[in-house]
């Protein structure tokens, strides 16, 4: 599963994590889809689009505004101009347990419950050896 690697939104833009898109028979400026890909399979898709409601609660609270679109392939940007996303899923952690925001909209306990989960997860992938696989074709 691909998701977007930087937190950005575009319109009509694949690369972008949240694209708006129209049919061709819409007219242009309004909106008729959202396509959300800015987690992938290995997380919680109850608890990422919790995350998302409650982020998108937090913005609207305090009034932030959207910055502009993301026309192109964020990952040509000029390094640091598009804030990437969490990398590893450490990282991921890391960013919950910083999230002020997150915690008082999704609610303490949830969230440290998540993070206990996700550190005895860690501890235990520390010792696994993964190979690398390859496929090789037979041809009969």
């Amino acid at each position: 599963m691909w998701c977007g690697a930087f937190q950005c939104w575009g319109q009509e833009n694949r690369e972008a994590p949240l694209r708006t898109s129209s049919p061709p028979d819409v007219s242009d400026g309004v909106v008729s889809n959202f396509e959300l890909k800015s987690f992938d399979g290995c997380s919680n898709p109850h608890l990422g689009l919790a995350a998302i409601i409650a982020g998108g609660l937090d913005g609207l609270r305090k009034k932030l505004e959207l910055p502009a679109p993301v026309d192109g392939n964020p990952a040509d940007e000029v390094e640091g101009v598009i804030p990437r996303l969490p990398r590893t899923l450490e990282d991921a952690a890391r960013c919950l347990e910083e999230d002020d925001s997150l915690r008082q909209l999704m609610g303490g306990k949830l969230v440290k419950s998540v993070l206990a989960i996700r550190r005895v997860l860690f501890l235990l992938l520390s010792h696994v050896q993964f190979a690398v696989l390859s496929y090789q074709p037979r041809i009969l």
